[in-house]
């Protein structure tokens, strides 16, 4: 498919229905880059080093999660990929979103109960220790502030507002969805100018 804009670069945190956005999106005909190179570069994030992902990005189409859910990434990959379009996905509010990451890394690391660092230190996502470095660069966690609620939310909102504030004049470059809100699957094809093929997104990777 041709289109007048360059790549796709979803920056919503995780959890926020980047998942079905993704679903979407390839049911939609686009592709993904594959999730597991990125994640590789996450202390490059941590260290404000770009240059891998901007190489990264250059043979695929959509990105998702991290780095390209973290602050500052999306700065760069606009500079680097102009004419591209960002979609910030959110959830109802903070608080839902909080309770959604810790329950989902529940499920993950620790049989449902809220991990402790041990239990990060020893999970096998990526490499066993990813998710406790993940923990300590995106929101300056250890053993003493995991799952710390007023600074994850902190990390949450402080993005958030990044994004639209950087955006504020060029509507046309970011749409802003709940992907839970009735009419949200019709804007993201307004906003990709392309034809939906459903009435409203599949809800994938709940925690419940």
């Amino acid at each position: 498919m041709q289109f007048n804009y360059n790549k796709i670069f979803c920056v919503g945190m995780n959890k926020t229905g980047t998942e079905s956005t993704k679903a979407a999106l390839i049911e939609l005909g686009f592709q993904f880059a594959p999730q597991l190179p990125a994640e590789m570069m996450l202390k490059d994030w941590a260290e404000r080093r770009f240059d891998k992902l901007i190489d990264f990005c250059y043979d695929y189409q959509c990105f998702k999660d991290i780095p390209f859910s973290l602050p500052y990434t999306f700065q760069i990959l606009d500079k680097y990929y102009p004419n591209s379009k960002f979609i910030l996905t959110i959830r109802d509010n903070s608080q839902v979103w909080f309770e959604s990451i810790k329950r989902f890394h529940g499920q993950l690391f620790s049989q449902g109960k809220t991990p402790s660092w041990e239990d990060l230190e020893s999970a096998s996502y990526v490499y066993q220790g990813w998710m406790a470095e993940a923990s300590k660069y995106i929101f300056q966690a250890d053993e003493y502030g995991l799952y710390d609620q007023s600074r994850y939310i902190e990390v949450y909102e402080f993005h958030n507002q990044m994004v639209i504030e950087y955006f504020r004049y060029r509507s046309d470059a970011l749409l802003v969805i709940n992907t839970a809100s009735e009419g949200s699957y019709d804007q993201l094809c307004k906003f990709l100018d392309v034809s939906p093929v459903r009435t409203k997104f599949s809800h994938l990777n709940k925690s419940q």
